[in-house]
């Protein structure tokens, strides 16, 4: 009888420290069943944009850079994002997650004739790390120009 209540302790202390310790990104999830190339790839609103911890998400809204914003994987492995202006502009650029999963790099196109907000849409490579992917919400961070950029993607 002891040796099962022994067994069954190690089991769930185990249990419990996996779980604890598996977590990679500060908001989780704690566990996925997908990859985290299939949890970005998908099409996405800002749901919050954070500039240097003001809430920044109507300005945005109300530019004209708002739009959506499509993350894409091609079989032969080639990434692309586009970013879907309300006023029919679109932007277009490769996106790539780093080998340690905890960040993704985006690079826009450099002939950007319109306004943009900082890291977004730029035509300059981007380092967001990852604090929070799942099938619905990705949210990222970055530091671009001297300012912290703090954005929430809900999926469409």
């Amino acid at each position: 009888m002891n040796y099962k209540i022994n067994k069954l302790f190690i089991i769930g202390a185990l249990a419990i420290l996996l779980v604890s310790t598996c977590k990679k990104y500060e908001e989780g999830p704690c566990i996925s069943l997908y990859t985290k190339e299939h949890r970005v790839v998908g099409e996405w609103d800002i749901e919050y944009l954070g500039i240097n911890g003001y809430d920044s998400t109507d300005y945005f809204r109300n530019s004209q850079t708002f739009g959506y914003y499509s993350f894409s994987k091609y079989k032969d492995g080639r990434k692309y994002i586009f970013h879907s202006y309300l006023n029919g502009h679109i932007v277009d650029g490769f996106w790539g997650i780093s080998s340690d999963k905890t960040y993704i790099v985006t690079v826009g196109a450099t002939n950007v004739n319109i306004p943009t907000i900082g890291a977004l849409a730029t035509g300059e490579e981007v380092i967001w790390y990852i604090k929070r992917l799942t099938e619905k919400e990705m949210w990222l961070e970055s530091t671009f120009e001297s300012r912290t950029f703090y954005v929430k993607y809900k999926q469409k």
